[in-house]
C-alpha cells in the first residue's frame, strides 16, 4: 500500500542527522511555528494520516506563557522535580487536504483514542494507518473544546507529486522529539529563564488531558 510504503521510507536510518541547536533542528524538520505545523482549527479539518504517532510530555508554565519539553524526572527535569506533572501530546505526519500540504500534526489523547477505536471497528478497521481520509471537527474553546472524528469513504491514493513531497519532508517523529529533549538537557545546567523555548508551541485550548488516564511514566522518554 502506498501510504505504508511512505511510512517505511520515512523511517529509514538515512534521516539520522545530528543538529547542534534548536533553530537548526526546526529548519531541518520544517517546524517551529511555521505553516508546516498543524493543529485542528475550529470546524471541519480533513486530513490523510501518513505515519503512526509518537507521545511526549510538555510542561506549560502559566506565569511565563511558555512550554518546555519534559525530559523525565529521572533525567532531572526541573518541572517534574517540582511536582509539575507533564501534559501528554501526540505527534504524527498528515496530509492537510485544505492546503494539499504535508504537515507535522500535534493532537491530544481524545483524537488518538478516537482514531484507535476506528482501527478496531468492523467497517473502518485498519492495521497501521487508515487508508482513507478522516475529518476532525473541533468545536468550543479552551476547556470547552471538543473533537469529533468522522471517517470518509475517500481512499484516493496520494498523487505522484504528493508522494514525492512526503518522501522529502517526512522525518521520524521520534528523532524530532529527541532533538528538543537533547537541547532541553543542555539548558538545565544554565539559567533556564534566559533560554529560548525548546518545545514545540502548544496552546491551552488544544485539549485537557488527565494524567489519570494517560500514565506519563509509561511513555518512553
Amino acid at each position: 500500500m502506498l501510504i505504508r510504503a511512505l511510512s517505511s521510507i520515512a523511517l529509514k536510518a538515512k534521516f539520522m542527522a545530528n543538529f547542534s541547536d534548536y533553530e537548526q533542528t526546526a529548519k531541518e524538520y520544517n517546524i517551529g511555528g511555521g505553516s508546516d505545523f498543524w493543529r485542528p482549527e475550529s470546524g471541519d479539518n480533513r486530513v490523510r494520516i501518513l505515519t503512526g504517532y509518537e507521545a511526549y510530555g510538555v510542561h506549560y508554565v502559566q506565569e511565563e506563557k511558555r512550554s518546555y519539553t519534559c525530559i523525565s524526572k529521572e533525567k532531572n527535569c526541573p518541572h517534574c522535580l517540582k511536582g509539575d506533572k507533564p501534559k501528554v501530546n501526540f505527534m504524527m505526519w498528515i496530509l492537510d487536504r485544505s492546503t494539499n500540504e504535508i504537515k507535522l500534526a500535534q493532537v491530544g489523547w481524545l483524537i488518538i483514542q478516537a482514531i484507535g477505536e476506528l482501527s478496531k471497528s468492523e467497517d473502518w478497521k485498519f492495521t497501521d494507518i487508515p487508508d482513507y481520509d478522516i475529518v476532525i471537527k473541533r468545536t468550543g474553546e479552551k476547556l470547552s473544546t471538543k473533537y469529533y472524528i468522522t471517517p470518509t469513504p475517500d481512499k484516493t491514493p496520494l498523487t505522484p507529486e504528493q508522494t514525492e513531497l512526503a518522501t522529502e519532508k517526512i522525518k521520524p517523529v521520534s528523532d524530532i522529539i529527541q532533538k528538543f529533549k537533547d537541547k532541553r538537557m543542555e539548558e538545565i545546567g544554565q539559567d533556564i529563564n534566559e533560554q529560548p523555548d525548546t518545545s514545540l508551541p502548544i496552546e491551552d485550548d488544544i485539549e485537557e488531558v488527565s494524567n489519570d488516564d494517560i500514565k506519563v511514566e509509561n511513555i518512553p522518554f
